[in-house]
C-alpha cells in the first residue's frame, strides 16, 4: 500500500470514528508504525486471521509465514487496539489441525476480543473449489471449543452460514456459545446474509446488537470492542417483601346473664 492510499484509509477511519460508529479494518500484515499509525486514527478493532494450524498454513498459502500473522496480532496488540483473529475450516484441514488453530488463538499472550469462525465458501476457479463443505457439526464444535478455551471472547459467525440450515445456526450460535453474526450488505466476496434477513434471524436466536464499545467499560485502559466484562456479575436482588405479622383472631366476649 503506497502512502497515499494508506493516508486514506486512516482519514477514513477518522471520518467514521466521528460518526460515533466503531471501526474495524482488514489490511493485512502491519508493522508497528502502522498499527501506532491506526490507533492514533481512532481505529477500534484490527482483524487478522491466523486462518488454520500452523502445521497446515503451508499448504494454505506460500506468500506469507504463519509468524508474520503472529507477529503482526503482536503489533496491533501494543498499540492498543483491540484484535480480531479467528480461522476458516474447510481448507482441507484435519480435526488436528482445527485444534490446533484454537490452541494457538488460546495460548497468545492474551486472548483476542473477538474471534470470528468461518466455514470455506469453494468460489469456482479457485484452488479450494472442489473442497467440501463444513456440516453443521464440525462448526459446532470449533465454535465450543473456541468458547470453552477462551471463555471471556466474543466468538463470532462468520462466512458460510448461508449454506446451514436455520436449525444449524440457532445451534452453532447461542445454544453452543456464539456471541454474534457478521451482516453485509453486498461488500463480502462471497454471499453473506443482508442485514435485515440476519437481524430478524438474530432475534430469532437471542443475538442483539451491541453498545458501541467507547460507551461500555473500559478494560485495561484501552479501548476494546465488543467486550463483555470479565467481572462475575451478582444476580438480581428482588425487592424486600415486607412480613406480615401474623393477626391474632379475636376473641368474642360472651356476655354475662346475671340470674
Amino acid at each position: 500500500m503506497g502512502d497515499g492510499q494508506w493516508a486514506r484509509v486512516l482519514e477514513m477511519v477518522k471520518k467514521i470514528r466521528a460518526m460515533d460508529m466503531e471501526v474495524c479494518t482488514t489490511l493485512g500484515m502491519l508493522q508497528p508504525s502502522h498499527a501506532a499509525d491506526l490507533r492514533a486514527a481512532g481505529l477500534t478493532a484490527y482483524n487478522h486471521n491466523l486462518d488454520t494450524s500452523p502445521e497446515y498454513y503451508a499448504k494454505v498459502t506460500s506468500t506469507r509465514r504463519y509468524e508474520d500473522r503472529l507477529e503482526t496480532l503482536k503489533h496491533v496488540r501494543e498499540a492498543g487496539i483491540s484484535v480480531c483473529a479467528g480461522g476458516i475450516i474447510g481448507l482441507g484441514e484435519g480435526e488436528k489441525d482445527r485444534v490446533g488453530l484454537i490452541l494457538q488463538l488460546a495460548t497468545l499472550p492474551e486472548h483476542p476480543e473477538s474471534v470470528p469462525i468461518n466455514s470455506l465458501v469453494a468460489v469456482a476457479g479457485t484452488p479450494f473449489e472442489a473442497h467440501k463443505t463444513p456440516s453443521g457439526l464440525d462448526l459446532v464444535r470449533v465454535i465450543a471449543t473456541a468458547r470453552i478455551t477462551m471463555p471471556k471472547t466474543v466468538v463470532r459467525l462468520s462466512a458460510g452460514r448461508m449454506s446451514l440450515s436455520p436449525a444449524d445456526q440457532v445451534t452453532e450460535g447461542s445454544r453452543v456459545g456464539g456471541d454474534s453474526r457478521l451482516l453485509d450488505e453486498d461488500g463480502m466476496p462471497t454471499s453473506a446474509p443482508h442485514t435485515g434477513d440476519g437481524v430478524h434471524g438474530g432475534r430469532q436466536q437471542h443475538l442483539h446488537r451491541r453498545h458501541a464499545a467507547h460507551d461500555a467499560q473500559q478494560l485495561d485502559g484501552r479501548r476494546r470492542a465488543h467486550v463483555r466484562d470479565p467481572r462475575p456479575q451478582e444476580p438480581p436482588r428482588l425487592p424486600a417483601v415486607p412480613r406480615r405479622r401474623r393477626q391474632q383472631p379475636q376473641r368474642r366476649m360472651r356476655k354475662r346473664v346475671s340470674a
